[in-house]
């Protein structure tokens, strides 16, 4: 069995709040289908941003600065090929 990350009551108060998670006391939290749903579409445009800032901008630090970056763009823009190619 894995060890369970400890996480913030409030945190996962504002998470379920939000139905991106369910938590029962005692077992953890689990991504809800929304919750999945708007954690792969970070990911992606994370993955997108890193990509751009490395190889079109040339950015040292391109995964971290992406990361910063990634609440501020909408999946919508980071999935336009044109817009990254």
């Amino acid at each position: 069995m894995t060890p369970k990350a400890m996480i913030p009551r409030r945190l996962v108060t504002r998470l379920e709040a939000k139905d991106l998670v369910s938590h029962e006391p005692y077992e953890g939290a689990t991504l809800t289908s929304l919750g999945r749903e708007r954690a792969e579409g970070l990911h992606k445009t994370d993955v997108t941003l890193s990509w751009f800032f490395r190889a079109v901008l040339a950015l040292d630090a391109h995964e971290r600065k992406a990361m910063r970056m990634t609440e501020l763009v909408s999946p919508s823009v980071a999935g336009r090929p044109s817009v990254f190619s």
